[in-house]
């Protein structure tokens, strides 16, 4: 149980939450404290917080049945690449949510892989001997 409490209590999950909330959540789309922390995470992906703040009242304001993840992608996927670029930071945002998952997932799996291979080479060595 605590391997499962500290895999979801890691940084990167944590952001991602956070993430997830301040692009769903309309209330959220105003809390400086939670966009900070976004820009402060994120550093370079994220430079204006403000330019961020704006895009995401907009967001709210444009569509209102926006509360979930998939309405918001397939909102921004009807959109022509004018209005795409209205929200070029909630798109930054899309982007890192979809991405996390295949980074946690691919680090997860080098590091099976080279459990494996060690676990192998070890059998392989007691067997020599």
């Amino acid at each position: 149980m605590a391997a499962i409490n500290d895999r979801f209590d890691q940084k990167g999950f944590q952001m991602l939450q956070n993430l997830e909330t301040v692009l769903t959540s309309s209330e959220n789309a105003s809390d400086s404290d939670l966009i900070g922390s976004i820009i402060e995470f994120y550093g370079d992906d994220f430079t204006h917080a403000d330019r961020l703040q704006t895009q995401l009242k907009l967001l709210h304001c444009s569509e209102a049945a926006l509360t979930d993840l998939s309405s918001i992608i397939a909102y921004l996927k009807s959109l022509n690449s004018t209005e795409k670029s209205f929200f070029s930071e909630v798109i930054e945002i899309v982007k890192l949510i979809l991405v996390m998952p295949a980074t946690n997932a691919t680090s997860e799996r080098s590091f099976s892989a080279l459990h494996r291979l060690k676990t192998s080479s070890v059998q392989l060595h007691d067997k020599h001997d």
